[in-house]
């Protein structure tokens, strides 16, 4: 299959894929930046041109997005904090997720601290049971998985303790920690 020709970086062209990318998938400033760059770039190499004037135009296009609301990233940043607390992922992991979003440590902190649903427990209680681990597993099972699960736990950005006891606790007492807090 061929590869189709790169298009010429002009300021409309980029104006079209952005909102393209924006209809599609919310995203941080510094993501949409990323995503056109990489088409001005080959773009560029392509047709050739003055990379300032284009990067400016850039600029300018994220600017005027954010001026009209768009994009916004504490919008951004607060949405995907909800998310990822609701499916059970840990500080830890939440912050890496953002982190490579581009998005800034103080609007992270802000929104994990607005964020209060019973913390780091609540959170690993929602990973145990979506995960099916410890109380969730075949009961013969459970014992001998208990070392795989606390392993599981910490790579998922959980500490030791929290780990031991999301697993600790029976499943009833999960499921009421979980659902009470929807």
């Amino acid at each position: 299959m061929r590869r189709r020709r790169p298009r010429k970086p002009t300021p409309a062209y980029l104006e079209r894929v952005a909102l393209w990318y924006l209809e599609r998938w919310f995203t941080t400033r510094h993501h949409l930046r990323r995503k056109l760059m990489e088409r001005v770039e080959r773009g560029l190499a392509e047709h050739g041109g003055d990379r300032d004037e284009v990067v400016a135009s850039v600029d300018a296009l994220l600017d005027r997005l954010e001026r009209s609301q768009l994009l916004d990233d504490w919008r951004y940043v607060r949405g995907k904090v909800d998310a990822l607390r609701r499916r059970g992922d840990s500080e830890r992991a939440i912050r890496g997720k953002l982190a490579q979003k581009g998005a800034e440590r103080d609007m992270v902190d802000r929104a994990l601290a607005e964020h209060s649903d019973g913390g780091e427990l609540l959170a690993a209680c929602r990973y145990v049971r979506r995960r099916r681990l410890g109380p969730y597993r075949l009961p013969e099972k459970a014992e001998t998985e208990r070392q795989r699960d606390l392993a599981r736990l910490a790579r998922a950005g959980f500490s030791y303790g929290t780990a031991k006891q999301a697993l600790g606790f029976e499943r009833d007492e999960i499921d009421d920690r979980v659902f009470a807090a929807r």
